[in-house]
């Protein structure tokens, strides 16, 4: 579903820096410390060799309100087909259990005809 395509994209995005530092481990302590202590001033405190910034921007916020609105509408439809499906399930019940009334009237009818 959309509900859960959204959660999907929002957890892997709260993850994936996670996992790219656990890829690279500590392959880049040396050149980490060579940044601090060197180009510091120049990398704005940035002084990482490799590093993964994850942002939601607005189109995932569009996406999440859209798979809200969705959700609110399935709702809506799946409660308005139930009462339609119980009502005519109903209907249906009783219109069997007229018929088997007038059918067992019927049958009384004929073996009181049938006895005078």
């Amino acid at each position: 579903s959309v509900m859960a395509a959204v959660g999907a994209v929002a957890a892997s995005l709260y993850s994936t820096p996670q996992i790219a530092s656990f890829i690279v481990g500590h392959k880049c302590d040396k050149i980490n410390l060579f940044l601090t202590e060197y180009l510091s001033p120049f990398l704005d405190g940035d002084n990482l060799c490799f590093d993964v910034t994850t942002t939601l921007s607005r189109g995932f916020f569009l996406l999440s309100a859209s798979a809200l609105v969705c959700f609110i509408c399935s709702v809506y439809v799946m409660r308005t087909c139930h009462s339609a499906l119980f009502e005519r399930t109903l209907a249906a019940s009783r219109a069997a259990s007229r018929v088997s009334i007038l059918a067992a009237n019927a049958d009384d009818e004929r073996h009181l005809l049938e006895s005078d």
